[in-house]
């Protein structure tokens, strides 16, 4: 199959946040994702750390060989005034039981893995960025001018199974 040379439109303003469970033996993409919201565009960032180089030289430190391993790939950007059913899919809450509508926070970390993607639903023809397998983290935050802004950051991981991410058509 040739790659078409056409470049797609791109559209990254009103992204949305789709998160699901991941399915680690196959590295497929869920049928279902729930969409947890609009990301603050002007602060999504995908961030790659470039892999360690192992480099094996001779007496005189001259090069021989040189293996580099995969690098880090990280999305990263706020979620801007999450519900607490979003809140819940990061951490552990419960709700208190003294008062109303109040709850607690008891963990802000997940170990299970999540299959996310942005993209933006009406700009049909754009390009979203989808990954089958990674780790999600969210943190609290607040702006003085947007009110609540979690950070959250997804680092993807590669399973061997699909690839690290894919860049379906919107449609």
């Amino acid at each position: 199959m040739a790659l078409k040379t056409t470049k797609d439109a791109t559209a990254w303003s009103d992204v949305h946040l789709y998160m699901g469970n991941s399915d680690e033996t196959t590295g497929e993409m869920p049928t279902t994702m729930d969409d947890l919201g609009t990301l603050d565009d002007q602060d999504l960032a995908i961030t790659i750390t470039d892999g360690t180089i192992y480099q094996l030289k001779d007496i005189n430190q001259k090069l021989i060989d040189e293996l580099e391993f995969e690098p880090e790939i990280e999305v990263s950007g706020y979620l801007q005034n999450p519900d607490m059913a979003t809140l819940a899919k990061f951490w552990d809450i419960e709700e208190d039981t003294t008062v109303s509508e109040d709850v607690w926070v008891k963990s802000t970390l997940t170990i299970a893995k999540k299959a996310v993607m942005f993209s933006n639903p009406a700009a049909i023809g754009s390009r979203a960025f989808a990954a089958p397998i990674c780790t999600a983290t969210l943190k609290p935050g607040y702006s003085r001018e947007k009110g609540w802004v979690n950070p959250v950051s997804f680092k993807i991981l590669n399973t061997g199974a699909k690839g690290w991410f894919k860049l379906p058509l919107v449609v």
